[in-house]
């Protein structure tokens, strides 16, 4: 029976009065066959991609979760595994939720000579080339046996930032280790935190800092009672700070202050060497009022290397008296001068001998007279001789114009040894 009888008999049914369709017997009649449309293939676009990522694409498609083990291997000069996005999610999200797993969430290994990781932040805004970020742990741990734990460079700002408790932190176990150790034109290491700005631990050295143009090592506190730079000690032959500087104009430790003390040692201080100073003194609690008042003297100076001797002597039944001197006098001295005064008359009291043995003889006087008497003496001893004071010298060529004490002339800072010295530092630095 054909399609177009079967639709006519149903609709005679529909028409009709009374007409009842469960009554009508069709049998039925299998659908025809619908021969399907093919549509032309689209032109297949080469596929650069490494082959290696084309081997992993036909075995398993994109965008999917994978199940284990995935393996890679490839031999070419491109890229094994290449993952670009250009929505807003991650191109990778790698993550390890099992607490008992001690291994790595993202482990690579490279036994090149290139980084096992380079990461590159090229947008215009301010993101990270790596960031890493944990609770409990270290957001980056680097382990070296030869080189750097973590080493980063930049061009234009800092290589390495730190940011926290311990905003940088650097452990060396080995015999020439640095706990950490800054290189740069400008500040080798800087470091800025609430407790440590950089704290470092080592075997050997716990920060060390190394510039080509500025700072070797740059602390700086904002806190009105915080310390830039701070140093402890606790051996017996430990030192808290060692400045050294091998140059024949160089400093070995430099303190500057606009208004306060440019230095100040809550203890003894040993100077081996010479010691070079505007003006000196000394200042004690006042022995009379010592809660309120102060009291100070200032040296007494000379253009030689001068030591002072004094004391009182009696003179004996002949009017005379051996006056006895340090044994080393004599090693050390040279150029003697004496002063006699009498005490409770005049006399004409005289130094009947000179020092011989490390003494001399006062006369002229009547027995039983005091004598107070002053002897000096120019030192010889071996560092005296080789480094004796110039009196009067001139100022070098690049000094002159330049004062120790500008405001003592009425001059601004700028005029000052200070200033000179900055400007000397700054040259050198920007020279090639």
């Amino acid at each position: 029976m054909s399609g177009n009888f079967r639709l006519l008999l149903l609709m005679s049914a529909l028409l009709l009065p009374g007409a009842v369709l469960a009554q009508a017997k069709v049998a039925p009649v299998p659908p025809e066959p619908i021969t399907p449309r093919v549509l032309p293939a689209p032109p297949e676009e080469p596929d650069t991609s490494p082959r290696s990522f084309q081997l992993f694409r036909e075995v398993q498609p994109l965008a999917t979760t994978l199940s284990p083990p995935v393996t890679i291997n490839y031999a070419g000069s491109s890229n094994a595994l290449s993952v670009t996005t250009t929505g807003t999610g991650k191109a990778g999200y790698f993550r390890v939720n099992n607490p008992s797993n001690a291994n790595n969430g993202f482990y690579i290994t490279s036994n090149g000579t290139a980084s096992s990781i380079f990461a590159e932040s090229t947008g215009t805004g301010t993101g990270n080339g790596i960031f890493a970020k944990s609770i409990n742990g270290n957001g980056v741990g680097g382990s070296s046996t030869n080189r750097y734990g973590v080493s980063g460079v930049s061009t234009n700002t800092t290589g390495v930032y730190g940011s926290g408790y311990g905003g940088v932190y650097g452990n060396a176990t080995g015999t020439f280790g640095y706990g950490v150790t800054g290189a740069s034109p400008y500040l080798g290491v800087y470091g800025s935190g609430a407790t440590y700005g950089v704290y470092g631990v080592s075997s050997d050295t716990g920060v060390y800092g190394s510039s080509s143009g500025d700072y070797g090592v740059y602390g700086y506190s904002s806190l009105n009672s915080g310390n830039g730079v701070y140093g402890f000690a606790p051996g017996n032959l430990a030192n808290g700070v060692v400045g050294e500087a091998n140059g024949s104009s160089g400093w070995g430790i430099w303190g500057i202050s606009t208004d306060g003390f440019a230095g100040v040692f809550s203890g003894d201080v040993s100077v081996l060497g010479t010691l070079s100073k505007s003006a000196g003194s000394f200042k004690i609690d006042h022995p009379v009022d010592p809660a309120r008042k102060y009291l100070s003297h200032s040296f007494v100076e000379s253009p030689d290397m001068m030591n002072i001797y004094n004391g009182n002597t009696t003179l004996d039944e002949n009017g005379e008296a051996w006056v006895e001197l340090p044994g080393y006098f004599q090693k050390l001295n040279s150029d003697y001068r004496y002063q006699l005064t009498s005490i409770g008359g005049f006399a004409p009291v005289y130094v009947a001998v000179e020092i011989e043995g490390n003494r001399f003889k006062v006369a002229g006087g009547k027995a039983g007279l005091k004598v107070s008497w002053s002897v000096t003496g120019v030192r010889q001893d071996p560092y005296a001789q080789k480094n004796r004071i110039v009196v009067e010298e001139n100022k070098s060529p690049t000094e002159v114009g330049y004062y120790l004490n500008p405001k003592a002339y009425g001059l601004p800072v700028s005029q000052g040894m200070e200033a000179l010295r900055m400007i000397q530092l700054k040259d050198v630095a920007t020279k090639p």
